[in-house]
């Protein structure tokens, strides 16, 4: 199964039909927990159980549930996409183990698809939401709070630094894989321009790019 993704829109919806969550930034993963072990499946299909060991206590949310949410590593408070690069190129289990140690990450576990067998993804948010809140989550598993005023919540997340707000009807069903206009989300996307001086490659996998060094215009 693929995850609902969300419509990008440049205003919050308003209206009580619509409940607001903070957009994180980070890798989407769900977590598929089945016979005492869990698969941890990105949104390309891919296979990222190993690369987080310290979310093997998914396994012991319940016997059968499919689970959806957002893998951030936090720095200062706040979900670090920087961080969290180094945690999603370890793909041997040894260097795994090790940044799990160092740089532990969170899942941010924001909707269920899936409970003893039954497909939920008919029921609406808010069901799925109430199933969800039954489930007793484990250690780095946190369950997101969701908001009444979308627009507050923008505000709230630009001051601090976050990515954004996702909001949801309340009545929407789960959707896989489609980009539906009943889940929408507002990024905040600042700019500023740079001069590229140099960069280096991924050092835990090699592959890609790990590093830019980049030089800012000074102050007038």
């Amino acid at each position: 199964m693929q995850p609902m993704l969300a419509t990008p829109t440049g205003q919050v919806p308003t209206g009580p039909s619509w409940v607001h969550e903070v957009k994180w930034d980070g890798m989407r993963i769900l977590a598929d927990v089945h016979d005492g072990r869990v698969h941890l499946r990105a949104r390309s299909g891919a296979d990222a159980t190993a690369r987080f060991p310290e979310l093997a206590g998914l396994a012991d949310v319940h016997p059968d549930v499919l689970l959806d949410g957002e893998v951030v590593a936090m720095a200062g408070g706040r979900p670090s996409f920087s961080r969290l690069i180094e945690r999603i190129h370890a793909r041997d289990a040894a260097t795994a183990r090790r940044l799990a140690q160092e740089n532990p990450v969170t899942y941010m576990c924001f909707d269920v698809m899936r409970l003893d067998g039954h497909d939920l993804c008919a029921l609406p948010w808010r069901d799925r939401r109430s199933l969800l809140e039954s489930l007793d989550l484990p250690a780095r598993t946190l369950l997101p709070p969701v908001y009444p005023d979308g627009e507050s919540l923008l505000e709230a997340t630009a001051l601090q630094g976050l990515e954004g707000v996702v909001s949801k009807r309340a009545t929407s069903r789960y959707e896989p894989g489609q980009r539906s206009r009943h889940w929408r989300k507002v990024a905040h996307r600042p700019t500023t321009s740079v001069v590229v001086g140099g960069w280096r490659p991924e050092l835990t996998s090699g592959m890609g790019l790990g590093a830019l060094l980049v030089g800012l215009p000074s102050p007038q």
